[in-house]
């Protein structure tokens, strides 16, 4: 499979020291391994072959694949999430965590100057923070399957949409020569305006054919009278495209 094919994979990854499940496309198995997230969409996931979008021991294992094909891939850190620094592991004075209103809890995962680290100890007005990924340093074992390889550059289009817009329940995109367009109505509006750069740089990379991006808004009266029923209960869009009613 070449660089930049657009396919859909499922996958589950485990430690291989400890044999715990940590991540997985399949829902039933996230509940089983009590890693279950009610916010996370579960199922295949659309993924572009070697830019990176996932891990590098898998972007390999996957060009080395074929649609429909399942291969168990194991993965030495340096293929995963690498090896652990010791220099990512900081003491760092409680009270800048107390002025910024971080709880500073053994075990939490806090967010430092951009930084993502799990606490590790908190004594004598000092925290110790291991900005390292939790699996670094760990080998990793992935069951890997590619359900589906998108080949005509419609197939690429309408994936490339659903991967970047998952709240979008009908995608209306269409290639025209060197054009590709996306038709969204009003009540789209709110999730394709954050995203829509992300969309057309996805299409110019996967389908070299197409050297223009138009996004195309349209409005109904019906598109209105829905807007308005929306403010009117005080609902609002999640990034994901996903309605709630009530405050954000």
């Amino acid at each position: 499979m070449q660089k930049g094919e657009i396919i859909s994979i499922e996958f589950t990854g485990k430690d291989v020291t400890t044999g715990n499940v940590f991540d997985t496309t399949n829902e039933e198995l996230a509940k089983k391994s009590k890693i279950y997230a009610q916010n996370q969409k579960y199922g295949p996931v659309i993924v572009s072959v070697g830019n990176g979008e996932v891990l590098p021991g898998l972007d390999h294992a996957l060009q080395q694949m074929k649609a429909g094909e399942t291969k168990t891939v194991k993965l030495t850190p340096k293929d995963a999430f690498g090896e652990r620094n010791p220099d990512l592991v900081k003491v760092l004075p409680l009270n800048e965590f107390k002025k910024h209103n971080v709880s500073a809890v053994p075990g939490t995962v806090v967010n430092v100057n951009d930084m993502h680290g799990r606490v590790q100890s908190v004594s004598g007005g000092r925290v110790r923070v291991d900005f390292n990924p939790d699996l670094a340093g760990r080998e990793l074992e992935y069951e890997l399957k590619v359900i589906k390889q998108f080949s005509t550059n419609e197939e690429k289009a309408h994936a490339i949409a659903q991967k970047i817009f998952p709240g979008l329940q009908h995608v209306n995109v269409k290639i025209n020569g060197e054009k590709a367009e996306l038709h969204i109505s009003a009540q789209q509006l709110h999730l394709v305006q954050q995203r829509e750069a992300t969309f057309a740089k996805g299409i110019l990379d996967a389908i070299s054919s197409v050297k223009k991006v138009e996004v195309l808004h349209s409005y109904t009266q019906e598109d209105f009278k829905h807007l308005q029923e929306m403010q009117a209960r005080g609902g609002h869009y999640h990034e994901d495209g996903s309605y709630h009613e009530g405050e954000h």
